[in-house]
């Protein structure tokens, strides 16, 4: 009989299985010393007992390094990168610390389930940006005269300083020109908006400025309730974005919320101008504007 002489199970002969009844006994001795170096080449680093099962081991199938694909093991390849894109994770359990330096997180919410905290590089939004209430914030503009107006965009921190800086610049390097004023001591609002009180000014220079001053008091009465609402119009025209108040009173109380404003405006004309209060509500009860002043100054520039 011949022995193989194989090093490992690949270089063994499936016809030649050995020793037979009419072999020299020397050769089963070399059989048996070449099928023990077979063993402990194959499995060189095995120390203990081996107990799974051939399914299981067929699960060790591996692929390509640094790939994964299904009923395969997940490897890492020689950079430490694996492209797993091609499986499904159903669930990841815990991870203690996730760096992900590119690509895409599709359809995911991150501390919903219990408050957690972030800290990022950029963080960008394709559409809009939304905190728990409040408006929902659809850009952060740069511009130093607030052009844009808007309710959903917030200002760098530039654009508001060179803002404030324009508007009280140029009152405090200017002289009042002339002042005029009007008082309410009280109004009655109605359920569409009306001027609750109101005062016009002419300009002696297109280039001068009107800074408006307004202060009152919104009231109602005890055991009532209702939405009191207001804003500045120069003209027909909004200067600044309604406000509104909840007043909702017990059957002892009588609720009166402050209403304070200063605006400095650019008119850019020598006609007269009308500034006003303009005041509405919705609700059950009618609400009353007391002690209601306005004061308009203009200012050289």
């Amino acid at each position: 009989m011949a022995i193989e002489g194989a090093s490992y199970p690949s270089g063994l002969d499936p016809a030649t299985y050995g020793p037979f009844g009419t072999s020299d006994p020397a050769e089963g001795d070399d059989f048996i010393k070449n099928t023990r170096e077979i063993l402990k080449n194959t499995f060189a680093n095995i120390s203990g007992a081996v107990t799974a099962t051939q399914d299981e081991m067929n699960y060790l199938d591996l692929t390509a390094l640094g790939t994964a694909q299904n009923s395969k093991a997940i490897t890492v390849g020689a950079t430490g990168g694996c492209d797993a894109s091609a499986v499904t994770w159903s669930n990841l359990g815990t991870v203690t610390t996730v760096d992900i330096n590119g690509g895409s997180v599709d359809g995911a919410s991150v501390g919903t389930a219990s408050p957690s905290s972030g800290i990022f590089t950029v963080l960008q939004s394709t559409v809009n940006f939304s905190l728990a209430t409040g408006s929902t914030v659809t850009a952060i503009l740069d511009e130093d005269a607030m052009s844009t107006n808007s309710a959903t965009a917030l200002a760098t921190q530039q654009s508001i300083k060179a803002y404030v800086d324009a508007q009280t610049g140029a009152i405090s390097s200017g002289v009042i020109a002339q002042l005029q004023s009007n008082y309410a001591a009280s109004y009655t609002v109605t359920g569409t908006y009306a001027d609750a009180v109101s005062q016009s000014i002419t300009p002696s220079s297109a280039s001068n400025k009107v800074k408006v001053t307004i202060t009152g008091y919104i009231t109602l009465a005890a055991s009532q309730n209702c939405t009191a609402l207001w804003k500045v119009q120069k003209a027909g025209v909004d200067l600044l974005s309604e406000v509104s108040h909840y007043l909702a009173n017990g059957a002892a109380e009588v609720e009166a919320v402050p209403i304070s404003v200063s605006y400095v405006d650019s008119p850019a004309t020598t006609e007269a101008k009308t500034y006003a209060l303009q005041m509405y509500y919705t609700g059950t009860n009618a609400p009353t504007g007391t002690h209601l002043s306005i004061v308009l100054e203009e200012i050289t520039v």
